[in-house]
């Protein structure tokens, strides 16, 4: 645990906790579901991403795929503005999550839990806290089956939480409600090899079901020079 920064890191343990300990999954869900509860149906997302999403917000419920080179600082960048808000947002498959990078999108470290999860265990770490924080991040450490997927997809809609997926590496098996997809990308610093790299432009196209299905696309900085998510 970062006691300087105010991240949380968890990692199961096998022996049994008592009820309502910070230090575990069950634990930290049951601190955070009073901010789950809320009733309000969008979460909000950083300006420069608004034009990308149908309803402008992440809709309660649903699942947002995040997939290309940079769809991990993409991730972050969805999650910053409701976690800014209040919003509990919990990742599990990112153990490199960088406190400075996370900051930058606006996340309030005060309120992300990053759980380390054995490699079998990532869907029921994921599972546990869809139970009680608005925001979930994940990225499944292999090929993902269906039949570990759809149970969080119906867990998220139940618990009326956002399932963010970063796809890389491993890709998803069902239909995302909202897929962003960064198509290019390019760092801006380096200088035939010297120099250091302060942005990155990048093109995302948004697509998915219903009133995502017709394609928008951005030219966004991911990150910026300032380490935040900027219209390019």
């Amino acid at each position: 645990m970062f006691a300087n920064r105010g991240q949380t890191i968890l990692e199961p343990v096998p022996h049994r906790r008592r009820p309502g300990d910070p230090t575990t999954l069950e634990g930290l869900a049951g601190l955070a579901r009073p901010t789950a509860a809320s009733r309000t149906r969008l979460l909000p997302v950083p300006d420069p991403l608004i034009p990308l999403l149908p309803d402008g917000g992440l809709r309660r419920g649903s699942v947002a795929c995040c997939r290309g080179h940079g769809s991990a600082s993409l991730a972050l960048a969805l999650i910053g503005a409701a976690s800014a808000a209040g919003s509990w947002c919990g990742v599990v498959g990112l153990d490199d999550v960088g406190a400075l990078a996370a900051t930058g999108y606006g996340v309030d470290l005060r309120r992300l839990a990053v759980v380390r999860a054995p490699v079998a265990q990532w869907a029921v770490a994921t599972g546990r806290l869809l139970d009680g924080m608005d925001l979930v991040v994940v990225r499944p450490p292999d090929r993902p089956r269906s039949s570990a997927v759809r149970p969080l997809v119906a867990r998220a809609r139940d618990r009326r939480s956002v399932l963010v997926v970063v796809a890389d590496r491993s890709g998803w098996p069902e239909p995302a409600d909202v897929v962003l997809q960064v198509t290019a990308a390019r760092w801006r610093g380096l200088d035939c090899g010297a120099g250091r790299l302060q942005a990155r432009r990048a093109t995302v196209e948004a697509t998915g079901r219903g009133a995502a299905t017709r394609p928008v696309r951005r030219e966004l900085w991911l990150p910026s020079a300032s380490g935040q998510v900027v219209g390019a």
